[in-house]
């Protein structure tokens, strides 16, 4: 009767969310290796290293063959949805806030000579909301945001926030929109 009603329990509905999570992550997971493969990008994935406090990037690679030895990706997943209450909505953290401070714990990873940082989101409005700060944050290294569409899956653009100046080409796998995957 309980089921019927709507009522579902609260472990269930945290291990339906864990699952969901789970899928996002191998879905983005998948579209960045694919997307390095198409690339011809020579790679091999290695483990996170656990040394990260307030960054906890999902996936990195050691590229080959590269100025950017190492590559590592944080799967931006969507915030926390308003919730109804009472005939109102209640916000926990408005989009555009969860956007900064995403881009925000990335800064502040610990630097590492010839890596590149990369946030990967499906939100055009996340997207959109951290490119506004290309070349306007102190960051010693690379550090781009990338837009994938998972429908689709592929990746829609990536563009630099900062960019450490080594003489070298810039490494994406999409530039614009454009291009195809």
């Amino acid at each position: 009767m309980m089921l019927a009603a709507g009522y579902r329990d609260p472990k269930e509905l945290e291990e339906d969310e864990e699952t969901k999570r789970r899928d996002f992550f191998n879905k983005l997971e998948l579209l960045v290796l694919g997307g390095l493969i198409r690339k011809d990008i020579r790679f091999r994935k290695q483990t996170i290293d656990k040394q990260y406090r307030f960054f906890a990037p999902q996936m990195s690679v050691v590229l080959e063959e590269s100025s950017i030895q190492e590559w590592t990706f944080k799967f931006i997943e969507h915030g926390p949805e308003p919730v109804i209450r009472d005939g109102s909505i209640y916000i926990k953290i408005t989009p555009m806030r969860y956007a900064r401070q995403c881009l925000a714990e990335a800064v502040l990873i610990p630097l590492k000579d010839n890596r590149k940082v990369t946030l990967v989101t499906d939100s055009v409005d996340y997207y959109a909301e951290m490119i506004k700060f290309k070349n306007e944050i102190s960051f010693a290294g690379d550090l781009s945001v990338m837009l994938v569409d998972l429908r689709a899956m592929s990746i829609k653009q990536e563009e630099y926030i900062a960019h450490e100046n080594r003489n070298t080409n810039e490494i994406f796998l999409c530039k614009t929109e454009s291009c195809g995957e």
